[in-house]
């Protein structure tokens, strides 16, 4: 990513994440199902299919934690750390997790939907979340 953006040092995860915090993901997810019924009528999945069924997974994933950066969404944990004299210290870390959907036999393994978690939820509501979700995608 960093030679297609033409810059010279690498950047870390505060910086993609501040700048992923203005995404609108509408767009994104509707060019998802764009792209996902397309491949279907394509036969894409045809090959992957298990007893004639198209089979999917539901798998949990962390992105972007920061302990300076946060947002409305953010979701938060206490994390102890070391300084450099070797004292634990304990801070505030920020993260976003999300469920995402996934084709898995298939050789075309496209992203069916992500769902993300809001504080104070597991994954296992956001997946149900995500699984009342996909039958219109």
């Amino acid at each position: 990513m960093q030679s297609w953006i033409g810059v010279e040092r690498a950047f870390g995860d505060d910086t993609l994440r501040y700048s992923l915090c203005g995404f609108d993901l509408d767009p994104l997810e509707s060019m998802w199902v764009d792209v996902n019924r397309r491949l279907k009528r394509g036969k894409a999945f045809d090959d992957g299919r298990v007893q004639g069924r198209l089979v999917a997974a539901l798998d949990g994933i962390e992105v972007l934690s920061s302990f300076s950066r946060r947002c409305d969404r953010c979701l938060e944990r206490r994390v102890t750390l070391q300084d450099p004299a070797g004292r634990k210290l304990e801070q505030t870390q920020y993260y976003h997790r999300a469920v995402g959907c996934q084709m898995v036999p298939s050789p075309v393994k496209p992203f069916l939907a992500i769902e993300w978690l809001q504080p104070g939820e597991g994954e296992d509501t956001a997946a149900l979340r995500l699984l009342n979700r996909l039958p219109d995608l």
